[in-house]
């Protein structure tokens, strides 16, 4: 009996070894791939916002320019003509060195609206919707804005201006200088990078005034102006470091915040499937080799053990750290592979925490465990069973129709968000009662796995599915 007892400890030992070691071998991998993406995502970037920054530059530069300063002093005195003969060299000027397809200068003296051929109208932001961005712009604080604007008649003219604000010395607002890109030579050099490395490449705006979360800059023009990556930016915190995030099993993505346009940059791409189908191999031996390890010690542990039965701690169908019934609980009162024995309840829930793992290593895990389960208890207290199934999971019963339990878990949802500092993804079906129990259980977890996908933060019954 030792023998066997020893012989099977080594193998165990054995396969805990080799698995730490797989384990440290793709823990290096993901830390080698993830500075390779973090370089990747770094050159796009610098290439892509080059020409960006350099028009913010002259905004801010022409905004600050003396000789645009002492033009608007005299401007009044000035007719239409005049104006035009004195302004027109130093637009087109510009225009002509780099290669901008605008530049512009708005004056709130005259209202009048100069562009490197002349004056292209007199504005009237009071009274006119087409120019009601420029009194937004006036009356608020910003220093600067970027705008997308689509030409539905030619989508080649499609241009991204940078507007700049102009004031005196005493803060008086003087006007605003613009200068426009062709969106079609941005998108050519994003190509370019997709094509090269694979990747999916998106400027995603942060300004909360109008355009947050919306793609300013995609390779895709339909995109421009519409798309939302809010549900991908909106986990990062404005930092200077870049950011790798799992989106799924088989994406990622890498964001990095750009604090002088208050943009977010985004790059997503595929898991390489080399390293995926190497992963389930030595992951399948490891787990092959614990198996029977384990075996060999389970069955050389039970012809040791004393046959009679010790008597099972009471609290043993109880978690020890939300005191909820656990697992072994709901195994004892219906058994996974059984069918449920009772009418009373109507409809299950699957749910669990978002990114509980990163949100684990960097605070308390076991508080937020608790605070989640407060919200839950808030909540679906006297209207079903609440379990933990395991870990971040947990199952709930309800005596509730679906439509009822579906606005008790958005309601849930909303809890958590607004109370605590994660969020949680509910998945809900209907209790079929002519299925076992884990098949039932399986129809919820598929369903909160669908959220998680989508980002997490929400619920999804089977209906929608």
């Amino acid at each position: 009996m030792k023998k066997n007892f020893i012989t099977s400890f080594i193998v165990l030992l054995v396969a805990v070894m080799f698995v730490t070691a797989v384990s440290s071998y793709f823990i290096s991998k993901d830390s080698d791939d993830k500075k390779k993406y973090f370089h990747i995502a770094d050159e796009i970037e610098e290439n892509v916002l080059r020409k960006i920054r350099t028009s913010y530059r002259f905004c801010q530069y022409m905004a600050e320019d003396e000789f645009l300063r002492n033009f608007i002093r005299k401007e009044n005195e000035l007719s239409v003509e005049e104006a035009v003969e004195n302004l027109q060299p130093y637009l087109a000027n510009f225009m002509e060195i780099y290669s901008f397809s605008t530049v512009d200068f708005l004056s709130e003296k005259t209202h009048r609206y100069y562009k490197e051929t002349g004056v292209h109208k007199i504005f009237n932001p009071d009274g006119d919707n087409r120019d009601l961005w420029y009194r937004r712009f006036r009356d608020d604080s910003v220093q600067y804005t970027l705008a997308f604007y689509l030409d539905r008649k030619d989508e080649s003219k499609s241009q991204l201006f940078i507007n700049y604000r102009m004031t005196d010395s005493d803060g008086t607002f003087l006007g605003v200088t613009s200068i426009g890109l062709f969106v079609n030579e941005l998108q050519e050099v994003i190509k370019a990078y997709e094509k090269k490395y694979n990747v999916k490449v998106s400027l995603v705006s942060n300004d909360s005034m109008n355009y947050k979360g919306i793609v300013m800059l995609d390779s895709q023009l339909e995109n421009c102006g519409v798309a939302s990556l809010k549900w991908l930016t909106q986990t990062n915190s404005p930092t200077d470091e870049f950011r790798y995030l799992r989106i799924s099993n088989t994406e990622f993505a890498v964001t990095h915040y750009v604090k002088d346009l208050n943009w977010y940059f985004v790059m997503q791409s595929k898991i390489t499937n080399p390293i995926t189908l190497e992963l389930v191999i030595l992951l399948s031996i490891s787990s092959l080799i614990i198996l029977i390890a384990g075996l060999i010690l389970y069955r050389t542990y039970e012809k040791e053990r004393n046959t009679s039965l010790v008597s099972v701690d009471n609290k043993s169908d109880t978690d020890f750290l939300t005191g909820l019934p656990n697992r072994n609980f709901f195994k004892e009162t219906y058994g996974e592979r059984g069918v449920f024995n009772t009418t009373r309840y109507q409809c299950m829930a699957v749910f669990d925490i978002d990114f509980f793992k990163e949100a684990n290593d960097s605070m308390n895990g076991d508080g937020i465990l608790l605070s989640v389960v407060d919200c839950a208890k808030d909540e679906l207290s006297g209207r079903g069973l609440l379990l933990r199934w395991g870990g971040d999971e947990f199952l709930v019963l309800m005596e509730l129709s679906i439509e009822s339990a579906y606005a008790v878990c958005r309601e849930f949802c909303r809890k958590v968000e607004n109370t605590t500092s994660v969020t949680v993804s509910v998945g809900l079906v209907k209790v079929r009662l002519q299925d076992t129990v884990k098949q039932n259980y399986y129809r919820a977890a598929r369903c909160c796995y669908q959220v998680k996908e989508m980002g997490g933060n929400g619920v999804k019954k089977e209906s929608d599915i």
